[in-house]
């Protein structure tokens, strides 16, 4: 093998393999997040802190609202909930 095919197929290989790292990371992003159904209670979703388990992030779903809520945790221990 020639320096000059070496080189394309050293470049090649290493284009492959930085790809396949960005089709990964792209389909970890695409991964589901736990819903939670709830009802509200005195117009309050109450979400339970076991669903924080294994994850940060959750949605809370009813009927009565016409998209979901994003409820997340904080490192402090603190929660923000998104509508």
């Amino acid at each position: 093998m020639e320096r000059k095919e070496f080189i394309k197929s050293s470049c090649k290989a290493c284009l492959g393999v930085v790809l396949s790292g960005a089709v990964i990371t792209l389909f970890e992003g695409c991964a589901t997040m736990p819903v939670y159904k709830t009802k509200p209670i005195n117009n309050v979703l109450s979400v339970p802190l076991a669903q924080f388990a294994e994850t940060k992030m959750v949605l809370a779903r009813t009927s009565q609202l016409d998209y979901d809520v994003l409820v997340q945790k904080r490192d402090d221990g603190t929660y923000t909930a998104i509508y």
